[in-house]
């Protein structure tokens, strides 16, 4: 065991040798992403840590519409308490490192040894561009981008090398949902033997989290109904176009690079005689991801930002296409040493535009846990609280839930509510300035409690386990995604039969 341990350190000394830029980028990368969750722990990685309570160490919350995969990874790190999430974020970026490793190693055996460029190089450019300061910001803020990509980069470089693949796309699924639309690449084949392997892979990570669902709430997709239900069909009213100029937000500086290796290949296409697609697989594989993506982004009603994220991969290797391109055309090593020297420098400033952005200490936590400690002085502890903030809130306390209701409602319902007066979100049924109109528990400056005068820790609404899915028929959800009403009829019939329902 000595051995193998010494066998592999040598390997990553030789491997850190040989490649010092490579190496310089994931260590500095690495760096911000930790340093990034120092200053911002976002409300969705809060959710994340609270479901690994639940599934691990009996937590009393759960939110069903989250992918699982992150939660399942947390929950052993969480016996070592708030260094949990910085060896998770550690793990996830050397993982997001290796299937770029691996993704540019399959590019090079399968397609750009034609190119006359060194491996080594491809390894650097493409890592290098898929980290833009998009990724670098969005990538482990939230906990589970860089998960799923990475998962999917493996699925796409062993499907490129003609391997099983399966077990990658699954997990990618499991980490974020959206990932499902590329279940038909299981079919890409022309062995029914491995499709059937990949097909076989896919269920077999897939069906524990499927058979937990049935289990746990009657139905095995209510986890992906209800994130279809929260992002789609409950969002129907918030409902924006696409604007595709923010594409250039995902492209950013690298957009010179995107439009030469995009229009290379087609301007080379259309200059030769022999005008064989087969020729340009890859870039045809890559534009097709990137219109899965982009299709998935322009379903979805309400549109955020962050949801471009996945487009990160066609952008990487689009503008290492152009970059190859650029170097082959630098006739002097002086002159390619100093592109690689100007890209390093592009680096950087995007190491110091993104942390300018990300580095910025809120008093979000602070406002957090000043407002559970005075719901523990006022002795309600025990007592169920409603808030807009509920996931954060709750992250500190376990009692918070969910504010559905007006203030008026929630008193109705001898509810306490905890409101923060800085930070309204969409979902909020009243405005800041009635809130004066009620009964104070108690008010600080950046948040207040209310509720009805004779309200006791005796008295009040008692906290509760929660667990349920926010649509009672998954089936029905799932099959309102189909803008066929055929194709949803006979998806709503599949679906029931599955599990059990009548027609």
């Amino acid at each position: 065991m000595n051995i193998n341990f010494q066998n592999f350190f040598k390997k990553i000394k030789s491997f850190i040798r040989k490649n010092p830029l490579l190496t310089s980028l994931f260590v500095l990368s690495t760096l911000f992403f930790l340093i990034q969750h120092y200053f911002d722990f976002s409300w969705d990685f809060a959710a994340y840590i609270i479901n690994a309570k639940y599934f691990f160490y009996g937590g009393n919350y759960f939110e069903v519409y989250r992918a699982p995969m992150i939660s399942l990874m947390l929950g052993p790190l969480l016996l070592l308490g708030n260094l949990a999430p910085y060896i998770y974020i550690l793990f996830v970026a050397s993982l997001f490192f290796y299937s770029t490793y691996k993704l540019s190693n399959a590019l090079f055996e399968k397609y750009f040894y034609k190119f006359k460029i060194k491996r080594k190089t491809l390894n650097l450019l493409f890592y290098f561009f898929s980290l833009n300061i998009f990724v670098l910001g969005f990538g482990l803020v939230v906990g589970t981008e860089l998960l799923a990509l990475s998962f999917f980069q493996l699925f796409i470089a062993y499907f490129i090398l003609n391997k099983n693949s399966g077990h990658f796309l699954a997990l990618a699924f499991l980490s974020r949902y959206n990932f499902f639309v590329f279940v038909p690449f299981l079919f890409l084949n022309k062995s029914l033997k491995q499709i059937l392997k990949n097909l076989g892979l896919f269920f077999l990570v897939t069906f524990p989290w499927f058979l937990f669902n049935k289990i746990k709430w009657g139905n095995w997709f209510t986890s992906i109904a209800d994130a279809f239900h929260l992002n789609v069909f409950s969002r129907l009213d918030m409902a924006q176009p696409f604007d595709f100029s923010s594409l250039l937000i995902i492209t950013n500086w690298f957009l010179p690079f995107v439009i030469l290796g995009l229009s290379v290949p087609i301007m080379i296409l259309l200059k030769s005689k022999n005008k064989k697609i087969s020729n340009y697989k890859y870039e045809i594989l890559f534009a097709a991801i990137f219109l899965l993506f982009l299709y998935d982004v322009y379903t979805i009603p309400f549109k955020i930002v962050r949801y471009l994220f996945n487009m990160a991969l066609p952008v990487a290797f689009f503008s290492m296409l152009g970059a190859i391109v650029i170097l082959k055309n630098l006739r002097k090593e002086s002159w390619r040493k100093g592109f690689i020297i100007i890209l390093s420098i592009g680096f950087l400033i995007s190491l110091g535009v993104a942390g300018q952005r990300s580095f910025r200490m809120e008093d979000s936590d602070t406002m957090y846990i000043e407002a559970i400690q005075d719901i523990e002085s006022l002795g309600l502890s025990e007592c169920q609280i409603l808030s807009p903030h509920w996931v954060p809130a709750n992250y500190y306390s376990g009692n918070v839930r969910y504010f559905p209701y007006t203030i008026q409602e929630g008193l109705d319902r001898n509810e306490i509510m905890l409101i923060f007066y800085k930070d309204p979100t969409m979902d909020d049924k009243f405005t800041m300035d009635e809130i004066k109109n009620y009964n104070l528990l108690s008010e600080e400056k950046s948040y207040v409690i209310i509720a009805n005068p004779e309200t006791t820790s005796e008295n009040c609404i008692k906290a509760k386990g929660y667990s349920n899915p926010m649509t009672s028929e998954a089936c029905q959800a799932l099959s309102n995604k189909f803008h066929s009403e055929l194709m949803s009829n006979v998806f709503l019939r599949i679906c029931r039969f599955v599990n059990y329902l009548s027609f």
